[in-house]
């Protein structure tokens, strides 16, 4: 079987593309959820306040985590942009907070994670569609507390037990590396090696309950 086919360059417009199109339909999307939540006859409410210094907090967790997760790619302009994109969908904190929401945390839906993929995967390729998914998992996989994955068609929460959570962290370890770096390259014992060693440490730091300890300073 000959080498894989080598995924486009993440070059830079290709990156703030794609990061640009996935911060827009975070912020777009909890009004999309208000809409249906209305068609289905459910009234708003607004949401608790998000004070800033928990916020960057989270961000600076997930930005963290997200450089961990692109390292095994070793692509320069992904050391930016993954921690961008593993911290993105936290532009719904703006819901509840400032504007009004039906369901908290709308963009920590699956829903969501359906419509970013089509929607970068029609204009950034199948490179696009695995780097927006890769972000949503790796800052899903990792945020902890429970989120309403089948929001508005159901207002209930879910948590992410460890062994998914560490799961959902592995695959996005993998779709990042896959978006920049043909199939093949993982065959190598360095890409093999390194890819494991972060997931173990992602293993580590969710046993560890880096999550939690965000989590209690309010977000």
């Amino acid at each position: 079987m000959g080498r894989s086919a080598q995924p486009a360059p993440l070059t830079l417009r290709r990156g703030l593309l794609i990061s640009g199109l996935f911060a827009l339909a975070a912020f777009a999307f909890p009004g999309l959820v208000d809409l249906v939540a209305l068609v289905f006859g459910q009234p708003w409410h607004v949401g608790g306040s998000v004070t800033s210094r928990p916020a960057l907090l989270d961000a600076g967790w997930h930005a963290a985590i997200g450089l961990l997760m692109v390292l095994p790619a070793r692509d320069p302009r992904l050391y930016l942009f993954g921690p961008v994109l593993t911290t993105e969908i936290d532009v719904d904190h703006l819901y509840g907070a400032y504007l009004p929401t039906e369901v908290g945390r709308p963009a920590h839906d699956l829903f969501f994670l359906l419509l970013l993929v089509v929607l970068l995967g029609t204009v950034a390729g199948r490179a696009g569609a695995m780097l927006g998914a890769a972000g949503w998992l790796g800052h899903v996989s990792v945020d902890g507390g429970g989120f309403p994955f089948l929001a508005p068609l159901a207002r209930a929460t879910w948590s992410l037990a460890l062994p998914l959570e560490v799961a959902l962290a592995a695959l996005a370890v993998l779709l990042f590396f896959f978006a920049v770096r043909p199939s093949s390259d993982l065959a190598s014992r360095r890409n093999t090696v390194t890819v494991g060693l972060v997931i173990v440490a992602l293993a580590v730091l969710l046993a560890a309950g880096g999550p939690a300890l965000v989590q209690t300073v309010g977000v």
